[in-house]
């Protein structure tokens, strides 16, 4: 079997049209992959009201970060004069 072409013959465009339609509702039946929706920037996972209170707790955190940061740095200064003491 050299060819499975020359055995069977060329494939009708009717036969192919066919195979490839039921090919794609196939493909239609299949859940979506959950990499697409969770991990891809233009993928929306969140509704608008989910992506807004993310964004408040965004705020809030970088707001306690920021008070961390001033508190350690004011730590730092007292180690600093105390060392030099």
């Amino acid at each position: 079997m050299e060819n499975m072409e020359d055995d069977l013959g060329r494939p009708s465009e009717k036969l192919r049209k066919k195979l490839i339609e039921q090919e794609l509702k196939m493909r239609k039946k299949q859940p979506e992959h959950w990499a697409k929706t969770k991990y891809r920037k233009y993928a929306k996972p969140y509704t608008d009201l989910e992506m807004v209170q993310i964004k408040e707790l965004d705020k809030k955190r970088a707001s306690r970060r920021k008070k961390s940061r001033a508190a350690g740095k004011k730590a730092k200064e007292k180690r600093k004069a105390r060392a030099k003491k």
